[in-house]
C-alpha cells in the first residue's frame, strides 16, 4: 500500500469503531413519524421553519397527515411539492414553531458506516446501524445501496453518517433478502428540495404586504 492509501484506511476504520450514540441523539429529535390516512413512515426536518423531507409512496392517496417528533408531539403538516420520478415529497408541519433540522452531506463513500433512522413498523424511533455498500442506477435512478436493515416505516427517513449529515433518505429494500435496502442520495435530495424552498420563499415574499 501507498503511504496515501494506508492513511485513507486507517481514517476509515477509525471512522467505523466511532460510537454511533452521541450521534443518534443527536439526530433523532429531527427524526418524525409520518402518519396518513392510508399508512405511514419516516420524515427529517431539514429546515427550521418545519419543512419535511419524505418519500413520495409514504404520502400517496392521502387526505391527512400528521407527524410525531420523538418527544411524542403530534402535529398536523401539509403538502407542499412532490416529485413522483425521485420518490420524494416535502411537507411542512402547520406551526408557528422553530424545529432542530439535519444538514446534507456533500460526500461521502463505499464502505463508510451509516445509520438509518425511522419509525419501522410502528414501534417506536430506532436507528440501525451499516455501512454504504455500493452505488447504483436502477432504471435511470441514482440510489445509495447500503446494508442497514430497513423495515416498513423507515421510508422517508433519513440515512445519516457518523456526524450526523444526511447522506440519504431510505426508500425501498429488496423483498426477501436482510442488508441489500437503498437510500435516495443527498445530493438528489437537496436539489429537489432547494427548488422547493425557493419557490416557497418567493411566494412568501409576494404575498408580504
Amino acid at each position: 500500500q501507498t503511504k496515501s492509501a494506508l492513511e485513507s484506511s486507517i481514517e476509515r476504520l477509525q471512522i467505523s469503531n466511532k460510537d454511533f450514540s452521541a450521534t443518534i441523539t443527536r439526530t433523532l429529535p429531527s427524526v418524525v413519524s409520518v402518519i396518513t390516512d392510508s399508512g405511514q413512515g419516516s420524515g427529517v426536518i431539514v429546515e427550521p421553519r418545519g419543512f419535511i423531507i419524505t418519500n413520495y409512496h409514504v404520502i400517496t392517496d392521502s387526505s391527512r397527515i400528521r407527524v410525531v417528533t420523538v418527544d411524542g408531539k403530534r402535529w398536523t403538516a401539509k403538502l407542499v411539492a412532490t416529485s413522483a420520478g425521485q420518490d420524494l415529497a416535502v411537507l411542512r408541519i402547520e406551526a408557528d414553531a422553530t424545529f432542530p433540522v439535519l444538514a446534507f452531506a456533500k460526500d461521502y463513500s463505499v464502505g463508510e458506516p451509516v445509520l438509518a433512522l425511522g419509525n419501522p413498523g410502528g414501534l417506536g424511533f430506532s436507528a440501525t446501524e451499516g455501512i454504504i455498500s455500493s452505488f447504483r442506477t436502477i432504471s435511470g435512478q441514482e440510489f445509495i445501496q447500503i446494508s442497514a436493515p430497513i423495515n416498513p416505516g423507515n421510508s422517508g427517513g433519513p440515512l445519516v453518517d457518523v456526524n450526523g449529515r444526511i447522506v440519504g433518505i431510505t426508500t425501498w429494500k429488496v423483498s426477501g433478502f436482510e442488508g441489500i435496502g437503498f437510500a435516495i442520495p443527498s445530493r438528489v435530495v437537496k436539489d429537489v428540495f432547494d427548488q422547493v424552498i425557493d419557490h416557497v420563499d418567493e411566494m412568501e415574499t409576494q404575498a408580504t404586504p
